[in-house]
């Protein structure tokens, strides 16, 4: 059953995207503009495989502006209700280690859409909360379409920890494309 809602959820998704490219395709052949600007789509990496692959989606599609986002933040563990409280040095170090990993993936992100001949910017959110940053960011930036890709978390760990894909579908405005693993891959965790 988990398959078969899995399926749902993907032909829901890809439906709403072909809807919402007719319905803009139609508005475009009765404008009187002689050409349309690109579009706006938002792309949410993390440098994972799925990431990847839901940049990858792109390839070979002149006609979009994408950004990529990243959210994160500090570790959950400096939110976490010990009497431990983390010292000033602590903190230091986190934000300098997070600010070097968002360094390497912005330059690996801009390099893959540079090969992949894909116009795009790169987007930091700070955030402990990536679905509810993708959603603000969306509407900030008025994308036109969401992407996200999907870990595949077994039903149990998605139950537990959320997923930020679900979130993204439950609260996005516009329409949300999730990009699965391919086939072959094998699912995070």
């Amino acid at each position: 059953q988990a398959g078969l809602s899995k399926q749902a959820s993907k032909f829901f998704t890809m439906g709403s995207l072909a809807s919402t490219q007719r319905q803009q395709q139609s508005a475009a052949e009765t404008s009187s503009a002689p050409t349309a600007s690109p579009q706006s789509v938002l792309v949410a990496v993390d440098g994972s495989l799925h990431s990847q692959q839901a940049l990858e989606w792109f390839h070979g599609r002149p006609d979009v502006d994408i950004v990529l986002l990243h959210a994160a933040g500090l570790s959950l563990c400096f939110g976490a209700p010990t009497a431990v409280v983390p010292s000033a040095a602590d903190v230091d170090l986190a934000l300098e280690d997070t600010r070097m990993r968002v360094a390497r993936l912005r330059q690996a992100m801009l390099a893959r859409c540079d090969s992949l001949a894909v116009r795009c910017r790169f987007r930091f959110v700070e955030s402990l909360n990536p679905g509810a940053a993708i959603v603000a960011a969306a509407e900030a930036e008025k994308a036109a379409l969401v992407v996200v890709g999907i870990r595949g978390l077994g039903n149990v760990r998605r139950t537990l920890l959320g997923s930020v894909s679900n979130y993204v579908i439950s609260h996005c405005r516009v329409p949300v494309l999730i990009v699965p693993l391919q086939n072959g891959q094998q699912p995070a965790g």
